[in-house]
């Protein structure tokens, strides 16, 4: 199987579409069409952590990648290919949808014993599209949702489920950092 990079190049060059690639950069998220700049992220195989997400919802996002399209909003977008399942599938879930829905942080350790961000999403999320010419569809409408300020291809959230951890906080604790702030 091509990767999802090659196949969008291919279905971008044969819809006749201007598009930047940036796939060889470690500094710039992947592709540049529509004025839209996004990421190809492909899903491989299982996860052996998903949280509480079910497996075949769950996908694993780098924290550098949220960082770079950060710089880029409203303007961007992750596409995503599935290929673990007996049918390929595709998302795109737009900037704005990835910050606002709720996510699992958590670092993973590398080779080197460096510590590396990462965040496991829910796909439902996003918008589930049969095939990549149906991304680049949904890709072209970003530029309308954000000066119509309507997102309206993307899914419903999943996994809103809000927690409370740390220490209860005492009226001692409120009183001291009110009056070393003011």
């Amino acid at each position: 199987m091509e990767s999802f990079e090659s196949e969008i190049r291919v279905h971008l060059d044969k819809l006749d579409i201007p598009y930047e690639d940036f796939c060889n950069s470690n500094n710039k998220l992947d592709f540049k069409f529509y004025d839209v700049t996004v990421d190809a992220k492909e899903k491989r195989s299982k996860y052996k952590f998903h949280g509480d997400i079910p497996e075949e919802h769950s996908f694993i996002v780098d924290e550098i990648t949220v960082h770079k399209m950060q710089f880029l909003a409203p303007y961007t977008a992750l596409v995503i290919r599935v290929s673990v399942l007996s049918t390929i599938s595709y998302f795109v879930i737009p900037f704005w949808n990835l910050v606002i829905m709720d996510k699992y942080r958590y670092n993973r350790v590398q080779y080197d014993d460096s510590l590396r961000g990462k965040w496991l999403i829910d796909l439902r999320n996003g918008a589930q599209l049969p095939n990549v010419e149906s991304v680049i569809e949904c890709v072209k409408r970003i530029p309308k949702w954000v000066t119509k300020r309507k997102a309206d291809c993307t899914g419903k959230v999943f996994g809103e489920n809000i927690k409370v951890h740390g220490t209860k906080r005492t009226v001692e604790q409120a009183r001291y950092d009110y009056h070393i702030t003011r």
